[in-house]
């Protein structure tokens, strides 16, 4: 399932901190989606603003350690089985499509939209090929 892919990134950067450390090479993430701290105050120095910037980095799941990972899982569930896996999303949206695509990967044949349902429930069904209907 999708959502393995976080244990995988897991040893991926497991590895990769042994390589950095016993390679003595410093390894560039060029998956890196934020700017560099010196970066940021720069632009904070050089660019005038009507208001107080709000500089934020962006948060993946897999960028939370996996001890708070399974913290939390443990807190949500009362489990701390490798088994089950938790998805931390940014957004309701991010949330709902993650669920839609786990219900058509576990072999759901159709959902039922209470409404009024927020949009993405329908048009995430409708890209995952999920059958649903509308009830009010």
């Amino acid at each position: 399932m999708f959502i393995e892919e976080i244990f995988e990134l897991d040893s991926l950067l497991d590895y990769e901190k042994q390589v950095s450390t016993t390679k003595e090479v410093n390894i560039t993430n060029i998956s890196y989606w934020n700017a560099s701290s010196e970066y940021q105050e720069y632009m904070l120095k050089h660019i005038k603003f009507d208001y107080i910037p709000n500089i934020f980095n962006y948060k993946y799941t897999y960028d939370i350690p996996l001890d708070i990972r399974n913290q939390i899982i443990k807190k949500l569930t009362g489990y701390s089985d490798r088994k089950i896996m938790g998805l931390l999303t940014s957004s309701s949206s991010c949330s709902i499509v993650n669920m839609i695509n786990f219900l058509k990967l576990n072999g759901f044949k159709k959902l039922c939209i209470l409404t009024p349902a927020y949009f993405s429930v329908e048009q995430s069904c409708k890209i995952f090929n999920l059958s649903f209907e509308k009830k009010r």
